[in-house]
């Protein structure tokens, strides 16, 4: 009654003759022994099921705090790119207006003489100073986005070791409902089992 209850914390029957009833409560008794082994393989493979299931979560926080913060990164990275196109494009403008001063100041040479080109010799040094401060500002910020980009690199590494942390541990779940599905079907066919047994009876 207790077996067929689902209920195997009681003790063995003790089998009191050698009859067909005697090898029924045998078999019995066999049933439960197993049937109760499989419980416990059943219950070992849940708790590590569950056990995986938390290191996998953990693992799944960890990958999307960094994915996170990989996208801060690349969103900063872009910011600086953008800024530095805009520097750039203002150091274009800068040698533009530099060469126009420096034909400027060849025109001058040429019609009025050096005497009176001091003007535009004074300017051109003006612009030069620019554009060696620009120039000084892009190898700064040539040198942040290096690194930047070596942060980036690292975050990215760190998302693939947990990647694959996350596929060790997605097997292991694999595994295990594998093993619990098998103890199932084992279980299902000594509960057939002892029916007919039961029926014979």
């Amino acid at each position: 009654h207790l077996i067929a209850e689902k209920d195997y914390s009681g003790k063995k029957l003790k089998v009191r003759s050698r009859d067909e009833f005697g090898l029924l409560v045998n078999d019995l008794n066999e049933f439960y022994t197993v049937t109760q082994n499989i419980l416990n393989q059943i219950n070992g493979a849940t708790e590590e099921s569950i056990e995986n299931a938390e290191k996998l979560s953990i693992n799944m926080t960890e990958t999307s705090n960094t994915v996170g913060k990989i996208i801060t990164n690349v969103n900063s990275v872009k910011e600086k790119v953008e800024a530095q196109s805009v520097i750039v494009d203002k150091s274009y403008s800068t040698i533009n207006e530099m060469i126009k001063k420096v034909e400027e100041l060849n025109s001058s040479v040429e019609v009025h003489g050096i005497s009176n080109s001091s003007a535009a010799v004074e300017q051109m040094v003006a612009n030069i100073r620019s554009v060696t401060k620009i120039l000084d500002n892009n190898a700064e910020t040539v040198e942040s986005l290096s690194v930047e980009s070596e942060t980036g690199r690292t975050k990215i590494n760190d998302s693939a070791q947990l990647a694959e942390n996350v596929l060790e541990q997605s097997a292991g779940l694999l595994e295990a409902s594998s093993i619990i599905q098998n103890i199932a079907s084992q279980t299902n066919l000594l509960a057939m089992n002892a029916a007919i047994e039961a029926a014979h009876a």
